[in-house]
């Protein structure tokens, strides 16, 4: 399916993947994702059930979710390093609707 949600992709990031190595968890190597941010402050519950606050949110097409785990290294349009805290896919499970995944960012 075509990404409908493409003309809202008006933003661009810098992921840093963690990636398994032998000696564990280490930084893969960047990637450019276009999307959304959303620099509004709200209160999020991170992957292991703490409330935290989270400085921005960032919308991007479903099939970059797998890039955004839960401590990953982001960089958003202006500069700013963050991480990220939790993410959420939006799967239209079949139906005709469009498909993203949001991310709360530190």
């Amino acid at each position: 399916m075509a990404d409908e949600l493409n003309a809202f992709w008006v933003h661009t990031v810098t992921v840093t993947p963690r990636v398994q190595s032998s000696y564990g968890p280490v930084d893969g190597e960047p990637v450019t994702v276009p999307g959304f941010l959303d620099e509004s402050t709200r209160l999020v519950r991170a992957d292991n059930g703490e409330q935290v606050v989270s400085s921005s949110t960032w919308y991007c097409a479903l099939t970059h979710a797998d890039l955004f785990a839960p401590g990953t290294k982001v960089t958003t349009p202006y500069g700013t390093a963050t991480e990220v805290i939790g993410r959420q896919r939006h799967s239209a499970g079949g139906l005709d609707l469009p498909e993203h995944v949001e991310v709360q960012l530190a």
